[in-house]
């Protein structure tokens, strides 16, 4: 609904109606049957987290994605791995647990994924206090790949059940498991939660800081690429038909885009309250996108727009934000992301903002007058920051459209007011290129 005299998209006041099944929430059959076989065990070798730790030192300085995980090739397949058990009704369950020592949570990727008809897929820890699925044939991708998301703790158990009607056995391969060794503090007891980003931070349910940005929330999800953190926003386009485009920044997908169909997003990651130990919202997640536009950091606007495979389901609640495309300043506004993957958290615009130019390390130059430029306020309950893990996220005025995507800045829990650079929107529609694939407005308009 686009006035033609304006370069405004109103927000969509609906979410989707098209279902998909991401998930059945059932409880695996292993729980409440007895099996003969014990389930058959593959070792991964810890990683050298030294290693790890000092290149992120130099990572989390540069303009790089915030990584959580290493990703180590394996080839375990259901026709060579784990272990198989029938029940009396006549079920049979293939099984396989995944170890890797001290590891904070395991995170799997799978090829040739195609579930017939009464296949159901899940993914547990060794406990059973954390548990994903049913996965179906609902979830299969032409690609035939997927992935589930991270599994807390050193070991990861797959467990496939097969129906008495369902002849014919899959046979994918878990090809890659990511080892997590940082920002996984919300996986702990609720009484001992560490907060994974910055004291200063300020939950999305805070009020009165979240309490004009309940809709908007629903928009904004977490990604996970490969052990990689960044933040993006799910928009509304100017045909209103629910297509799932996402966007986020060029330098969170820069060489990663080969395992799109892996990627990982996570809705309503967030606390209940305001408080760092209340409840949690289970997240709704999807699994895959494709990248349909992309500017460059150096020499262009730090833009991807993305749109996610499948539909998302009603259950979910999504937010298709609206979004102005107009190269004019506005005063006030909030983004809304994950810094360091954390829940969802809200950093409120102080002042006006200014057009910048981004000039990162490495000699990495932005397009001249490419990114806004913001600072942000002290709020009653802290002052919150961009992180690493924030990357990609929105910017938004006050009027609750969406301008851009966060490309990175000086600002920290120690520095409040320091520097915060956002990708335009309105150079990211279509002044870095004519290709379809350099411009926002073929996809969105």
């Amino acid at each position: 609904m686009k006035k033609k005299t304006s370069s405004i998209i109103w927000v969509l006041f609906y979410y989707s109606t098209l279902y998909s099944q991401v998930s059945t929430g059932e409880i695996p059959p292993s729980f409440s049957s007895k099996l003969k076989s014990k389930v058959k065990s593959e070792f991964l070798a810890k990683p050298d987290i030294a290693r790890l730790l000092e290149e992120d030192a130099e990572n989390d300085k540069s303009n790089r994605p915030y990584r959580v995980a290493t990703m180590m090739d394996v080839e375990y397949c259901v026709s060579g791995s784990g272990s198989w058990d029938t029940l009396s009704t006549g079920e049979r369950i293939w099984r396989l647990n995944i170890y890797s020592p001290d590891a904070q949570g395991l995170q799997l990727n799978y090829s040739n994924f195609k579930l017939p008809p009464g296949a159901r897929l899940f993914v547990y820890n060794e406990n059973k206090t954390f548990v994903r699925g049913a996965f179906t044939n609902q979830n299969n991708d032409t690609s035939g790949n997927f992935a589930t998301e991270i599994v807390p703790g050193e070991s990861c158990i797959v467990e496939l059940a097969l129906s008495p009607y369902t002849t014919e056995v899959p046979e994918f391969c878990i090809t890659q498991v990511g080892y997590v060794y940082r920002g996984v503090d919300f996986f702990v007891p609720e009484s001992s939660r560490l907060k994974a980003s910055g004291a200063c931070q300020v939950n999305i349910n805070c009020s009165p800081e979240g309490d004009n940005w309940k809709d908007v929330k629903r928009a904004v999800a977490r990604i996970y690429m490969n052990g990689y953190y960044c933040t993006g926003t799910l928009l509304n386009n100017t045909a209103q038909d629910f297509k799932n485009y996402f966007a986020t920044a060029f330098h969170c997908i820069d060489g990663l885009t080969s395992s799109s169909s892996n990627w990982l997003f996570y809705f309503n990651y967030e606390h209940s309250t305001c408080s760092n130990t209340s409840t949690n919202i289970t997240p709704n997640t999807i699994t895959g996108a494709t990248v349909k536009a992309s500017t460059p950091i150096n020499g262009g606007g730090d833009g991807a727009l993305l749109l996610l495979n499948g539909t998302i389901p009603s259950t979910y609640k999504v937010y298709y934000a609206g979004w102005n495309r107009a190269d004019s300043a506005v005063s006030g506004g909030a983004c809304i992301h994950h810094p360091q993957g954390d829940r969802k958290k809200i950093a409120t615009v102080r002042d006006k903002w200014y057009t910048s130019t981004w000039y990162g390390e490495n000699d990495v130059i932005g397009a001249k007058n490419a990114h806004w430029y913001v600072v942000f306020a002290p709020t009653p309950n802290g002052h919150s920051v961009t992180e690493g893990g924030s990357s990609g996220s929105g910017i938004f005025g006050n009027d609750e459209l969406f301008r851009g995507s966060l490309s990175g800045g000086n600002s920290s829990c120690d520095i409040p007011s320091g520097s915060n650079l956002f990708g335009k929107l309105s150079y990211n529609w279509d002044k870095y290129s004519s290709t379809p694939n350099q411009q926002y407005k073929v996809w969105l308009d």
